[in-house]
C-alpha cells in the first residue's frame, strides 16, 4: 500500500529502486566521462599516447625502440593544428624516458614552429636528442646521475640485484616499471630539476610571441 508521504510525493514505492538505480548509474556515467576528459587534447592538457595493458606494453617497447613513428607524427599533427588556430599559442611538449623519445621525435617534425617547445627528462641513451634552442634535455636529476639515460647498465644490474636480495638503499627510479634504474626518477622537489625546468618555461614566457 502506498504511504502517506509516498501519496504526497505523487511516487510509488516500486519507482524508489529505480530511482536509485538511476542515481548510482549517473554517478558512473559521470566519472567515466570525467575520465575520459583527461585523455581529451586541449592546450595545458595531456595526450594520452598508449592503452593500458598488453598492447600498451608492447606500443611503449615499439617507442622505446624507435620503430613506431606515428605517435609521433600523430601528436605533431595535433600541436600544429592548435598553433595553426591558436594565434599566440605557444606548446610545451613533456615527456621522461619514453616519453621524452616521443616528444623529441614530435619537436624534430616542428622545428620550423617556433612556437613549440620540448622538455624532455631521462631519455634513452640511444637517443639522439635534438638540442637546440627550443628544447630543454636534463640527465641527472641533481641528486644523481640518471643510469638509464647515460648508460650505466653495471650500476643498474648491481642495484637490481641488491634490491632483489633487500639489501639496495641507493637512489631511487626504473624503467618499465619492474626494472630499477638508479637516478632515473625527476622529481620536482629537486633543486636542480626545478631551477631548470623554471628557467627554461621562464624564458619562453619573457620571449617575443612568435
Amino acid at each position: 500500500r502506498r504511504s502517506h508521504a509516498d501519496r504526497e510525493n505523487g511516487q510509488r514505492p516500486h519507482d524508489q529502486p529505480r530511482d536509485e538505480h538511476r542515481r548510482i548509474h549517473g554517478h558512473r556515467r559521470a566519472r567515466a566521462l570525467d575520465r575520459r576528459a583527461d585523455r581529451v587534447d586541449c592546450p595545458g592538457g595531456r595526450h594520452k599516447r598508449t592503452r593500458h595493458g598488453f598492447d600498451g606494453v608492447v606500443g611503449e617497447t615499439e617507442v622505446l625502440l624507435n620503430v613506431q613513428p606515428a605517435k609521433a607524427q600523430e601528436l605533431a599533427a595535433r600541436v600544429s593544428f592548435l598553433t595553426d588556430n591558436i594565434p599566440g599559442l605557444r606548446v610545451i611538449l613533456t615527456g621522461e624516458s619514453n616519453g621524452a623519445t616521443m616528444a623529441d621525435d614530435t619537436l624534430r617534425l616542428l622545428e620550423d614552429n617556433p612556437r613549440v617547445f620540448a622538455i624532455e627528462t631521462g631519455p634513452p641513451v640511444w637517443h639522439p636528442s635534438l638540442r637546440f634552442s627550443r628544447s630543454l634535455i636534463i640527465r641527472n636529476n641533481g641528486e644523481q646521475a640518471d643510469t638509464f639515460s647515460n648508460g650505466d647498465i653495471p650500476t643498474i644490474i648491481r642495484a637490481n640485484a641488491e634490491s632483489a636480495f633487500g639489501v639496495y638503499q641507493g637512489a631511487q627510479g626504473n624503467i618499465l616499471l619492474y626494472i630499477g634504474a638508479p637516478g632515473h626518477y625527476y622529481s620536482w622537489d629537486y633543486a636542480a630539476v626545478r631551477s631548470q625546468v623554471g628557467n627554461f618555461v621562464s624564458g619562453i614566457v619573457k620571449s617575443p610571441s612568435a
